[in-house]
Parts: structure tokens; sequence; C-alpha cells
């Protein structure tokens, strides 16, 4: 696509279909290129990308990418004279198809835009999508629930031609190239052979902290992705993640992380009809085209449960936290509801099994044998001398991974069941599985890491404007709130959490304990507010005494300063106390 500027818009042209950007409001309109004034505007570039819209503090943030040329995905060649091979068919004119590596995302955004806003989305664009490729050959189908790109909001584009909004959808899509947070896919090519893992979250109900939690109405649950693992152009395994697939709310309050509520009636036979009703919707949407007689779906929920709290290993304070007494309530509630509903599913012919189970409780032994099992049961493995009769190798059971945040228990399991599968498969094919193991810890740690922190990084966006609560100052304050909220989300996240650093040392078979950073527990609102009151009230003394303007200035820093360094200290003494190792 050529991006064009004007004073006032930006236009995205591709032959006959553009999309302005509006300086003044950010709102974005499909139309006919306006010819007479492209022909005015200023040529930024001829050979761009549009990836979506990601829409967030009232405003929409097109972004659009320069993809590197040449394009080459991630080579592992074993030999000077190794082929690279496509992993996708060539073009109509013969060309293969690389996929495009992003070289720079440039972030549009309106004129009214705060420039501090505008820096952390792009810090944090940029850092989502890194390694990330386009793949030019790809087609946007409307009826494919796994949109390539969540962050796409058709809806909030308006039609100069009042076109349906299925077919906007489609013209949009045809202009766009599909990665960001939604499609995500990693490489492994070697001289005569290659494994891919693909990535696709789902567009519905893609998830929001703090609002969109669960299931919905029309069965799609936050924060769902799928999972693909390929051996050149076959597709080996299918897993899916996201949040539990259950009725519960997070209604925003004061506290950083408000409480979970479960609807009234939820195991009532009403309620337990309507579970079941959206179980089924949900396993359904998962499923697609993979449903057969036999489809069976094994739900794997890694959130606490009541058996942990048994263990004399687990620290008194972690048990009455606020994240452990959550993640029971919901284990507790959604097994409870899948035990009552057993029998309106076998009528129903719905094959789902429930297991619970707690991957930072269990040793490293342990949870291999689990995902050895699991493997072993989800597929089918013939029988007989390896390299004889090779056979199909057939997936029976789709495994669907529960979790509240997705970040580091889901990605830890699903790296650990893939590299279970493909030493099944590769035994079946009689394939050389030299280096195959670091290749999926590698992509899928990548993929998890995409899926998780698009996700994460979001900010909760008026949280005080929900509170029932009036008055002038609500909105400056939602506002600064939200400000506050976003930077740290994006810290304690990105830099504070060594969610990585912990998968890895599950791998090197090492005993390290995760755990957040001390800083990370700090609500970085409260200590501005707590600072703010610190600064007043050093300058109401100041004034009282007469003093200078250096002399305020000087005991309100000293002031915050002495009040952030208490803080510090007291979370970190209390962190060090809770922090142990197995």
């Amino acid at each position: 696509m050529e991006l064009l500027s004007t004073p006032t818009h930006i236009y995205l042209r591709r032959a006959h279909h553009c999309i302005s950007f509006s300086r003044s409001d950010s709102s974005l309109v499909y139309g006919p290129p306006p010819l007479d004034v492209l022909k005015k505007a200023t040529l930024v570039d001829n050979y761009v990308f549009f990836l979506g819209v990601i829409r967030i503090f009232g405003y929409n943030f097109p972004l659009v990418c320069k993809p590197a040329v040449p394009a080459i995905s991630f080579i592992e060649a074993h030999s000077s004279t190794a082929q690279r091979i496509s992993p996708h068919p060539p073009l109509e004119d013969g060309t293969p198809c690389y996929p495009l590596r992003v070289d720079n995302i440039i972030v549009l955004h309106a004129n009214a835009i705060d420039k501090y806003v505008h820096f952390l989305l792009c810090n944090a664009v940029a850092d989502v999508c890194r390694q990330c490729y386009i793949d030019t050959s790809r087609h946007f189908s409307p009826d494919d629930s796994y949109c390539w790109n969540r962050h796409l909001y058709p809806s909030q584009i308006t039609s100069t031609e009042q076109l349906p909004r299925l077919r906007l959808e489609t013209i949009v899509g045809e202009c766009m190239a599909y990665i960001f947070s939604g499609f995500y896919e990693q490489w492994m090519i070697g001289p005569s052979s290659y494994i891919s893992l693909r990535m696709e979250r789902c567009i519905d109900n893609a998830g929001h902290r703090y609002f969109n939690r669960g299931i919905s109405s029309a069965g799609y649950t936050a924060n769902t992705a799928r999972l693909r693992l390929y051996y050149n152009a076959t597709l080996v395994y299918t897993l899916f993640r996201g949040s539990l697939p259950l009725i519960f709310s997070q209604p925003p309050t004061y506290k950083f992380t408000p409480a979970i509520r479960f609807p009234d009636g939820a195991h009532e036979e009403q309620g337990l009809a309507q579970f079941s009703s959206l179980l089924q919707r949900h396993i359904s949407l998962l499923l697609g085209n993979l449903v057969t007689a036999d489809a069976e779906i094994l739900i794997v929920n890694l959130l606490k449960n009541e058996v942990d709290l048994l263990d004399d290993s687990i620290a008194a304070s972690e048990k009455k936290s606020l994240e452990t007494a959550d993640e029971r309530a919901l284990t507790a509630f959604f097994t409870e509801s899948m035990r009552k509903t057993a029998d309106s599913r076998r009528k129903n012919s719905l094959n789902v099994k429930l297991m619970n189970y707690n991957i930072r409780r269990h040793s490293n032994t342990e949870y291999h044998q689990l995902a050895d099992d699991i493997a072993t049961s989800t597929v089918l493995v013939p029988s007989g001398d390896v390299g004889v009769a090779l056979p199909d190798f057939v997936q029976k059971c789709y495994p669907r991974i529960n979790c509240l945040d997705c970040v580091d228990r889901t990605t830890l399991f699903q790296t650990i069941l893939l590299q279970k599968v493909f030493k099944y498969y590769a035994r079946t094919k009689a394939l050389d599985l030299t280096g195959y193991e670091h290749a999926i810890q590698s992509m899928s740690f990548a993929c998890g890491e995409v899926c998780s922190y698009s996700y994460m990084n979001a900010p909760p966006q008026r949280r005080l404007a929900n509170l029932q609560k009036t008055g002038v100052c609500v909105h400056q304050i939602d506002a600064i709130y939200d400000v506050c909220n976003a930077l740290f989300r994006y810290i304690s996240n990105r830099y504070t959490q060594q969610i990585n650093t912990y998968n890895s040392s599950i791998f090197n078979n090492q005993s390290t304990t995760y755990q957040m950073d001390a800083l990370a527990c700090l609500n970085l609102p409260v200590i501005l507010v707590i600072a703010t009151w610190t600064a007043i009230i050093c300058d109401v003394l100041c004034g009282y005494l007469e003093a200078s303007l250096p002399q305020v200035l000087r005991l309100c820093s000293t002031g915050a300063i002495v009040v952030l360094v208490v803080l510090i200290v007291i979370l970190s003494s209390g962190s060090n106390k809770r922090g142990s190792s197995h």
C-alpha cells in the first residue's frame, strides 16, 4: 500500500481502496480514493502494510509496518549447500513465497494525543512485534473465528459507500497483513525439512484484563488461542489455550486486583443448563471442522486448587493471597459445574474430560510424565517396528489448557506437551530428532509470549468511571489512573517478571521458584498519590514556617523519597519472606 500525508489526514491507498485517518479526531473512513486530494498529498512511502488498529484511551492508533528486504525466515542450515525451502507454496508465477520480516512499525496518531502515551504505545508495539513476519500469501476469511489480527476493529471504520459490514471486513482484510498478536508463526528450517509452530488468536471476546473474563454468551472465552505444530506441510498436533469457559466477572474497584465474582444461582438447575449449553457451544467453536463422532476435548486446568492448600511446603502468606483465593475459587466452581453437568454432556455426546494440575507444585519429572501421558492419550501411535509400514499419525483428542492470565504456566506446559508429541511423531515417521527439542522450546516460548503480553500489557481503561462515585474530579483521576496503570503493567509484565527465565530453568532441571520482583508488587498509582499528599503536607508546613522556595522543594522531595523507600523496604521484606525454593 501507499502511505500519503496531508495536513489534515493520512491516507493508505491500494488500487481502488483507500482508508483515511483524521489527524484531529483519529476517525477512520473507508471509501474510494479522493484523487483530487491525493494529487496534492505527500508520498511518505510506497511499500507499506496496514496491520490493523489499536483503540485505546478513546483514540484509534492505526499500525503500519515497513517490511525488510530481502525477506528471510529463521534459517537453521546444517550445511553450506543446504537448499532453503519455503514454508508456503509458491506464488502463481512460481516465485518462492517467503514471509516478509517486519523492519519497522509506524504507529499513527491524532494531533491531540499526549506524547507520553504515544511513546508508551510505540515501545509496547515494538517490543511485542519483534521477530514478526508478514505472510503476503494469506487471505482473510470473515467466516473464520480465528482472525490473524485481533486488534482490527472493523466497527470503528465507517464506510462512505454504506457497504455491509461483512463486505467491509473483506475489503479491509484484503489490504491487511496479518501479524501482531493475532497471528504469530515460527520456523526451524533445515536442508530438507522444516518445523513450524503457528499461533492464531481468536478475534471474538479477545479479553481485557479486569473486564472480559471467562466465557461470553456466544461461547467465546477471553484470551483464546489455537496452536498448531507442523512438520513441512503436515499438521502434526493442535491444542488450545485460554481463560476458563466459565461465567465470572471482576468488577473494577480501587484495589489493583479486584475480587472475582460468580453469578447468583449458577449451580441451580437453570444456571447449570446455561453452563452446559455454553460449554457445548465453546467446544464446537474450538473444534470447528475437526468435529467427528469420537472427537474429544481434554481440559487441563492449571489453576491452583484445594489440594495445594494441604501442601505444607506452600507458605502461609501464599495460601492467604488474593491470587490463590481467586484461583482456588475458580477451580472449585468450575470442577463442581463440570461434575453436575456430566449427565447432560453424555446425552449430547459431548466428550469432555477435566484434569486439575498445578504445574508449580510438582517436580520436573512429574509434569514431564504428565505431558507424556497426555501426548500418548491424545494421539493414535501405531505399534510395530519403527520405519516399517509407516502409518498415519492421528490426533484423537484435543487438549484445552485453562488459565487465568495465560502467561507462564500455560506456555510452559504447552511447550513440554509439544515436545512429547513431536517425539512420538518423529519416531513413527523415522525422522531425525537432532535439535528438535530446543527448536520447539524456542518457538513455543516466542508464541506464548506474544499471545500473553498483548493481553497483559493492556491497561484497565476507565476503572474509576465504573465505580459508584460522582464528582468533577473523578474523570481527571480516572485518566491519570489509566496512564499510571498502563506504565505499571508494561514495566511489571515486561521487565520485572522473569517469566522466560523461570520457564527456561524448568528445562534445565533447576529449582528456581517463580516470584515477582518486589517492585512489581508496588501499586504505582497508590505510590504517586501518597507522594503527592506528602508533597502537599510539606508545602503547607513550609508555608506556616515561611520557608523559602528551595527549602520547600527540598522538603517535598525528601518526604516523597522517604515514603517510597519505606514502601519498597516493607514490600521487599515481605516478598523475601514469601520466596522459597522447592
